[in-house]
């Protein structure tokens, strides 16, 4: 659970899941199987979640544009955002920037 609020609290500061063992000591693999025995749920697929579930909530604010969003979040571009988000929520950021308001 300790992983869980590390990200949660470094979801907009954090570039990759390999600062989780720098912040802990421990090799990738063994967090990885550490979290999913306890949670039944991949690391990744967590991290991933918590990502757009943030640009969620910087959609709603709507002060920043989808671009500074996916930089935010440390997408490595546009694109790649774009697809993550639409694969999670079923439209894209902004349809659903534009759904919100």
């Amino acid at each position: 659970y300790k992983l869980m609020n590390y990200i949660d609290t470094h979801i907009y500061t954090m570039k990759n899941l390999s600062e989780l063992c720098d912040a802990t000591n421990y090799s990738y693999g063994y967090l990885s199987t550490l979290f999913k025995n306890t949670t039944s749920q991949n690391l990744y697929d967590f991290y991933k979640e918590r990502r757009i579930n943030a640009a969620c909530l910087l959609l709603k604010e709507s002060k920043l544009s989808v671009t500074e969003i996916s930089e935010v979040l440390g997408y490595s571009s546009l694109f790649a955002f774009s697809k993550a988000f639409k694969k999670q929520m079923n439209l894209s950021p902004k349809k659903y920037k534009i759904n919100i308001h």
